[in-house]
Parts: structure tokens; C-alpha cells; sequence
């Protein structure tokens, strides 16, 4: 095995701790085990097919995850500083479109699993407007919402106790609501 070939002793030690889990039985594969003995040379021989099939995986991910890039060189020639500059140009704005691209997708799951529900909780001294997470993550005042400046609208004509949900605003921008089940 020549030098750029040599497996990473932490890379073998991975395989064989990968083997023992995937066996379940406990033993350690270089002693006795119904799978045979699996050595520290049987793990690099294992590693050393792999590579290219990983390197393989690798590549289609990272392609499949980003725009496609293109720089044409006419005549073989070499490539001019404009064209370096538009590569760069390319790759910021791809860097950016994939940025943008995993922050609205974690956008996406939070409010996915927190939902995106307004409640109004009326009481004895008061009313108080749960907010949406889209709500809060937009960045504006709390009180600027269109949900609140609703229930505003009618808190002091309002003769309700307890947890509402707010399902809608109408034209005159009066909100329509119902009774919040308990733990919702």
C-alpha cells in the first residue's frame, strides 16, 4: 500500500467499531465471533475498496445540492480574469442561494412543528394575543400585528374569559374567534 493509500489508524478502529455494532454479539471481530474474525487489515481493505464509492456518494450529494456552475475556455486557452471574477460571482451566489435555501427550510420546519396559530387570552385584568412563531420570527413589533391591533379592536366590548383562537380577520378587520380546546 503506498503512503496516499495508508488508512487512517482512526478510520480502522471506526470499521471495526461499526462491525462490532452492526453484529450486535459484543466481541471484538479480531478474536472469535459468527462472522468471522474482522482484523485491523481486513478493515483497511474493507476502506480502501470503499473509497471510491464514498468519494462517488460524495460528489453526486454535493451536486445535487448546488447549482450547476459553468466556465467555457474557447480554443483550450486560459481563463482571463473577468471570466476568474465571474466564477466567483457564481459561486457567492450560489453559496448565497443555498444559505437562503437551508434557512427557509428550517424556517419551514419550526413552524411546522410549533405552529402557527394566534390565541387571545382574555382574563379578569386584561387581554393578552399569543403570537404565531412566523409571527415572531418576522422581526416586527408584537404589537403591530394585524392580530393584535384586531383583538384590540374589541377587548373593551368583549365580555369572554379565557383562551380564544384567533381563526381569521375580516374586511373591517375585526377578528373572528373560537373557544381554544384545553391544552391546544
Amino acid at each position: 500500500m503506498s503512503p496516499e493509500e495508508e488508512i487512517p489508524p482512526a478510520a480502522i478502529d471506526a470499521v471495526l467499531a461499526a462491525a462490532r455494532s452492526r453484529c450486535g454479539c459484543g466481541s471484538f471481530h479480531e478474536y472469535d465471533c459468527h462472522l468471522g474474525q474482522l482484523d485491523r487489515e481486513d478493515a483497511a481493505v474493507l476502506l480502501k475498496a470503499a473509497r471510491p464509492h464514498i468519494a462517488a456518494a460524495e460528489r453526486e450529494r454535493l451536486q445535487d445540492s448546488m447549482p450547476s456552475i459553468t466556465i467555457q475556455v474557447a480554443d483550450g486557452g486560459s481563463i482571463s480574469a473577468g471570466q476568474w471574477q465571474e466564477l466567483g460571482e457564481q459561486l457567492a451566489a450560489a453559496c448565497r442561494y443555498q444559505i437562503a435555501s437551508a434557512v427557509q427550510a428550517e424556517r419551514e420546519r419550526i413552524i411546522a412543528q410549533l405552529g402557527n396559530e394566534h390565541h387571545v387570552n382574555f382574563g379578569e385584568t386584561g387581554w393578552s394575543v399569543e403570537h404565531s412563531v412566523e409571527c415572531r420570527l418576522s422581526g416586527q413589533p408584537l404589537h403591530e400585528c394585524e392580530y393584535h391591533k384586531a383583538v384590540e379592536r374589541i377587548a373593551d366590548s368583549m365580555a369572554r374569559e379565557g383562551r380564544w383562537l384567533i381563526t381569521v380577520i375580516d374586511s373591517e378587520g375585526l377578528p373572528g374567534l373560537k373557544r381554544a380546546e384545553p391544552g391546544a
